[in-house]
């Protein structure tokens, strides 16, 4: 898949000095140039991050999960649940603001409804399991 722009936004919880729960929505839009296939996903999770707060470039560890609604050109309404494992770097710009760079391994279980062979009025529900990497800059406001 090449993949185009896509637009995200977090909202994060520091429980102590050390762990912040975020919640996020993700929406990228994709593409395969050799069967023309497009698709877009949108993505509901929630994710642990392991980062020392204390520190002006911090090193951080993310773990979480992930509902994911895939909109294909060939499978129109999948859906299904997802495994979130990173690292990531956040250095501090200023008291509030914070520069962050982070790679995330994904993966996903994908059901999709698709005809019986035997009977094309029928969908039914088949299962798939996708891998997905990211690379993510952004920037975070902290309050």
């Amino acid at each position: 898949f090449e993949d185009f722009a896509f637009f995200g936004a977090r909202l994060g919880v520091r429980l102590n000095p050390w762990m912040v729960v975020e919640g996020a929505f993700d929406e990228v839009y994709t593409s395969r140039k050799i069967t023309d296939n497009r698709a877009r996903q949108v993505s509901l999770s929630l994710r642990g991050r392991f980062e020392p707060r204390s520190w002006g470039l911090r090193p951080y560890a993310l773990v979480g999960g992930a509902m994911v609604f895939l909109d294909d050109s060939e499978d129109p309404d999948a859906w299904g649940d997802a495994f979130d494992l990173g690292a990531g770097m956040a250095w501090e710009l200023h008291s509030k603001w914070l520069l962050r760079v982070e790679w995330i391994l994904r993966r996903q279980a994908v059901q999709f409804l698709e005809e019986d062979p035997l009977d094309t009025s029928v969908l039914r529900e088949s299962a798939r399991t996708l891998w997905g990497r990211s690379v993510t800059l952004g920037v975070s406001r902290v309050f």
